[in-house]
Formats: C-alpha cells, structure tokens, sequence
C-alpha cells in the first residue's frame, strides 16, 4: 500500500466521532425514532395479522360464506397487510436517507441547531444518491460470495467513504464519490482498515451485545417473549423434535429459547441501527482527516505538472 499520509489517526477518529455522537445523543435517537422503530412497528403488524388469521380462520370462515374461498382469504390478508409493509418501507427509505444526512450533521462535533437542513443536503440531490447507494449495494451484493468475501472486504475499505464525499461535496456525481473514496483511502489503506475494525467492534458487537445482557438480565425480556412464544408455538416444533429423536438427533428446539433470542436479535438490530451516527461520525473524521493531504497532492501534482509547460514558453 502507498505511504500513509493523513492528518488523523485511528483513536482520533474514532474518539472524534464518538464526541460528535454523545453530545448530540439525545437529537440522534429522536431523527432514527421513526426509521428504526418503524421498522419493527411494521414487522410487528405484519405477524401479529398472520397470528390472528391462523389462529381465528374458522371464526372468520363460519361468520360469512365468502371467506371460505381460499382465492378470498388470500386476497383480504394480502390488502391488510399492505399498511404494514407501507410502514417498513418508508422506515427503511427514510433510514436511507438518514445515512446520507447524519454525515452533513456529523461535520462539526458542536451541538446540531437544525435537522432539517442536514436532509434537505440529501433531498436536494435525492436521485443521484439513491443510484449511488443502489451501485454500493450492487457491489457489496455480488462479492458478498463466499468465495469472493476477501475482495467484498477490500470493496468495503475502499468504499467506505463514498457517501461522505457525495453528501460533503455538493458537486460530486455517484461516480466521482466513488473514484475520490478510492483516491482517499488508497494511501492510507490501513488507518481506514483499522477505523473500520474498531467502529464495527464497537456498534456491532459490543454495545448490542452489553445492551443483550443488560436485558436478558431483567424481567423484560420475558415480557417481550411472551408474544413471540405464542407465534412459535403455531410451529410444529413437537413434530419436529420427535422427527429429530426418531433419528437420533440429540438435540431439540425449545419454544422459550426461540423466542427469546429473537427478541435478543431484534434489540441488537434496533441497537446496530441507532448506532448509525457513531459509524458516520467516525467516517466523517476520517475523510476531514484525509481530505487535508489528498488536496495538497493533488496541488504538487498541479505545480509539478506546470513547470515543464512554463520551461516551454520561456524557451
């Protein structure tokens, strides 16, 4: 890899970031309430409508002849459901565009005044930034392989500042954020390899798993299982277990354990998803750190560049 040459370091990122964070915590959590909760809000609706249809089918059957035609059941359950999926994905659009707006808001690590500016920044050029996430998710998706999981990790070092340069740089096309993310991070592979290491660390294992723990530690995680149980327990899991036994398979699923880590992963996806400021915070620092040396290069190149040109004239 090229010679480092940055003006930031891995704790200076990361603990940069995690200032810009903590102090605008509490202005973070309510502009993600929406797109993360949403999201669960919608999931939630979405199976709690399944659950009551499989579990009253043949109340809802006896109470008019019509809906014993299965094209009609299917037809009925499909348009209230609608709603719920209307939900998830204007949670998920909105979280989107959240991704692209907290780098505007994480420029300065000062106390965020106004919101609604920062999403204007991602509105204004809401197209071209979708057709820039759609190119990212494509690339991550197609080395998302397993056998081409090296390459997917070098596209995510290389790319990981593609949304800062578009976002802060109001001139940017997809293209070019692209192009200047692998210019910025091409020397100085390894400060961004390890910012990347630590901030995922941080937001993906270790608060979700520490917030995990808190809660299975409390009463609260058996309330929230309670209505994952009763859903579970449609499943055929008896059958299942006696098939596994039948075939000296010593293991069985248990209904309350089920139930319980899925309640354990939605809190540390709703976790990952509210630690979305702290990654873009940090990237934001890293690409303010590097951006310094990338312009100075760029103008020694410019001058060297000159100086055959101003020979010439002068012969």
């Amino acid at each position: 890899m090229a010679k480092k040459n940055s003006q930031i370091s891995v704790l200076g990122a990361v603990f940069g970031g995690l200032k810009t964070y903590l102090n605008n915590l509490d202005i973070f959590m309510k502009y993600l309430a929406f797109p993360v909760l949403g999201t669960v809000l919608g999931i939630f609706i979405l199976f709690g409508i399944n659950y009551f249809f499989v579990t009253h089918l043949d109340q809802i059957e006896n109470s008019n002849p019509i809906f014993s035609s299965p094209a009609v059941l299917f037809a009925v359950l499909i348009l209230i459901t609608v709603p719920a999926f209307v939900v998830i994905m204007k949670a998920l659009f909105d979280y989107i565009v959240a991704f692209g707006a907290l780098n505007s808001m994480c420029v300065n690590s000062d106390r965020i005044t106004d919101v609604y500016f920062h999403k204007e920044t991602v509105k204004r050029r809401l197209a071209p930034y979708c057709v820039l996430i759609i190119v990212l998710g494509l690339i991550f998706s197609v080395l998302s392989f397993p056998l081409l999981l090296p390459l997917l990790i070098i596209a995510l070092i290389f790319l990981s500042l593609a949304v800062q340069v578009y976002v802060l740089e109001e001139d940017s096309t997809p293209y070019e954020a692209i192009r200047k993310s692998i210019e910025l991070v091409k020397s100085n592979f390894w400060l961004v390899f390890w910012v990347l290491i630590v901030i995922t660390f941080i937001s993906y294992v270790a608060v979700p798993y520490l917030i995990c723990w808190a809660v299975g530690k409390t009463a609260i995680l058996q309330f929230l299982a309670n209505p994952v149980e009763k859903y579970i327990s449609l499943l055929p899991i008896n059958e299942i277990n006696s098939l596994l036994a039948a075939s000296g398979v010593n293991y069985s699923f248990d209904v309350i354990l089920i139930s319980e880590n899925i309640v354990l992963s939605a809190i540390a996806t709703m976790v990952m998803m509210f630690m979305l400021p702290f990654r873009c915070a940090c990237c934001v620092e890293v690409y303010k750190g590097l951006i310094g040396g990338y312009i100075e290069r760029n103008n020694a190149d410019e001058q060297k560049s000159e100086k055959p040109k101003r020979k010439k004239k002068e012969k």
